[in-house]
């Protein structure tokens, strides 16, 4: 059992894991044995002669394992390349055969490639425990706070390859801090301010710039949040996600319009090779408990066809009197390997909300001094409702054209719908009455989205240089069929002895008393092409340089119930250029120097 602090709260986490069939438990001090689903069984390889480079790190990347090395190490090596059913460290030798290196497991899991020792030379290793899938891409099983790759940018690169201030907030970070739902994560990612909004939802910044619409699922864009703080706030909770990569600054080149804010990617757990099932429990103040199960592994004998599930439920009450949530989340996906070189993979999510809010804060006397009411004070009626459904269809192709190029195209669909009706207290209160207004909200809001993105990464030589570019298209569609309307109550609310029950008024109040809202119905069509050159320039110097062309339309229709008049607004970009060039300085292995610019399509009617 292990104890977690959260500020202004106590959790207590209890977490069982079981990994084909064998239950372990770790306690401070104490080492144990590599879980069975981290020491990688054998598994069947396919990797074609080619550079030691490229051998090496296709071999990694398949078997779920990190291999650091110089790559004035391997420079004019070739490798004989992989063939056959083989354990990590078995794969590691016969592709390092006759090339005077050899891998060296370390004690937290990762390879080291070393020179072998030479003929009549003794070598004496300890026990080591063989971990997989650390530092790679995938978070997952890494044990760290860190990352070996990030894909934010397309294609895999690692924090000092990207010219962009980036922060990846890991599986192990999420976990640890227990940071079950996007507001959650974004409160604890540096340069990100989140501000609650009286009326519903978060307000998210970067930099001091707002960050609207712009996320990215897969590394697939959409234009989710970009009109309403509340529908920013999409519960977004953790449960199937690997990690997610907050780029902060301008991100043009992801998506096309925006800002100079920033945009987040959020990359889903996938189906793994070993079976393994975590259970996890907790329990805090306020009635705060929550479960989660979340299973893996191979689903035939081959280890062709990976599955992954996840389940968790979340309930849980405040500091404040009568606000309550509960989070469900179910979802599934399928990995599927056509070929040695191809790979399918599908998911489905299932998001529901289920939340009583108490919104809107406490006012203040008139002369703005403090009304001294009870921490736990909530002037709200019982019946406020927040109540949010979402469903997302993910799917993805991945194929390994040769040794150098690859291809991936991945689509996202999701829906959100949105119901919201509340009350909070509203205006200041005069000394002596101890009563202010009560202003009420009517949300209703649907949208959908669609997401495509293909692009083709590889690598070649020119110049005695290894050189990458990567070419690509995407596109996504976002509809949005909403209603809302604000209107005052005819009670007020006595701050000193609040009433929770104030009458419920039904959708007709809010229509004829509306001081603002209406139907609003819009369309948003986003297309482009982007590509990104990455020179070598010479060892230590790269140049990175690329543009996004784009093409934006989007159509809006507003009616407002209170003066009935209506208004049609319609926003076309065409053929818009959004530039990005960099440069990187190795000062050594650790740090990198950077330079970049990058602009932004900023979309006006």
């Amino acid at each position: 059992m292990s104890r977690v602090y959260m500020p202004g709260r106590l959790a207590i986490a209890v977490k069982i894991g079981l990994l084909a069939a064998t239950t372990s438990a770790a306690w401070p001090g104490v080492a144990l044995a590599a879980p069975a689903h981290q020491q990688r069984a054998v598994q069947t390889y396919d990797i074609a002669a080619g550079s030691l480079t490229e051998v090496l790190s296709r071999f990694a990347s398949t078997a779920g394992a990190a291999i650091s090395f110089d790559a004035r190490q391997t420079q004019g090596l070739s490798s004989p390349g992989i063939n056959g059913a083989f354990a990590i460290s078995d794969g590691f030798a016969r592709i390092l055969h006759g090339s005077g290196l050899q891998a060296e497991p370390q004690a937290n899991g990762t390879y080291v490639l070393r020179p072998a020792p030479s003929a009549g030379s003794a070598l004496e290793l300890g026990a080591t425990n063989i971990n997989g899938q650390l530092l790679g891409a995938t978070t997952e099983d890494s044990g760290s706070y860190t990352t070996g790759a990030i894909t934010i940018g397309k294609g895999e690169h690692s924090l000092k390859e990207t010219p962009q201030s980036v922060t990846v907030m890991t599986r192990k970070m999420l976990d640890d801090q227990n940071l079950n739902t996007i507001d959650q994560v974004m409160e604890k990612t540096p340069g990100i301010t989140v501000y609650d909004s009286t009326m519903g939802g978060k307000y998210f910044y970067s930099r001091g710039f707002r960050m609207s619409g712009q996320y990215q699922y897969d590394g697939v864009p959409l234009d989710m949040g970009n009109l309403y703080v509340q529908a920013d706030s999409f519960s977004g909770d953790m449960a199937y996600y690997d990690r997610v990569e907050v780029l902060r600054g301008a991100a043009g080149m992801m998506k096309g319009s925006g800002g100079t804010a920033g945009g987040v990617n959020f990359v889903r757990k996938r189906g793994t090779s070993a079976a393994h099932t975590d259970i996890t429990l907790s329990g805090g103040s306020w009635d705060n408990y929550r479960g989660q199960v979340d299973t893996a592994g191979p689903l035939n004998e081959a280890g062709t066809l990976r599955g992954r599930a996840v389940v968790a439920e979340q309930s849980r009450h405040y500091s404040v009197d009568d606000a309550s949530r509960k989070d469900q989340v179910y979802y599934g996906a399928l990995d599927f390997d056509l070929s040695s070189d191809t790979t399918l993979g599908l998911g489905v999510a299932y998001e529901d909300v289920d939340a009583s809010p108490c919104w809107g804060g406490l006012p203040r006397y008139r002369d703005g001094s403090d009304l001294k009411l009870g921490r736990s004070t909530c002037l709200d009626p019982s019946w406020n409702t927040w109540r949010s459904q979402r469903t997302t269809v993910f799917g993805d192709v991945k194929h390994q054209i040769n040794e150098d190029w690859a291809l991936k195209v991945a689509s996202v669909y999701t829906k959100n719908t949105q119901d919201i009706k509340y009350a909070f207290a509203s205006g200041a209160v005069t000394p002596g009455v101890g009563t202010t207004g009560m202003l009420g909200s009517l949300y209703d809001y649907d949208q959908v989205d669609y997401g495509l993105d293909a692009y083709v990464d590889g690598k070649f030589a020119a110049f005695g240089q290894q050189h990458e570019l990567v070419v690509g298209v995407n596109a996504s569609r976002s509809k949005k069929d909403d209603f809302y309307s604000v209107a005052f109550l005819p009670q007020r609310q006595n701050v000193f002895n609040p009433d929770k029950h104030i009458p419920e008024p039904d959708e007709s109040y809010f229509i004829d008393n509306s001081s603002r809202g209406g139907p609003v119905n819009s369309v948003t069509r986003q297309q482009g092409l982007y590509s990104t050159l990455r020179l070598k320039l010479a060892d230590p110097l790269t140049l990175v340089v690329g543009g996004r062309v784009s093409w934006y339309d989007s159509d809006t229709d507003s009616v407002f119930i209170n003066s009935g008049t209506s208004e049609h607004s319609s926003t076309t970009e065409t053929g818009q250029v959004t530039p990005f060039a960099a440069v990187l300085l190795d000062l050594n292995e650790n740090l990198t120097a950077y330079a970049s610019y990058s602009g932004y399509l900023h979309a006006t009617g």
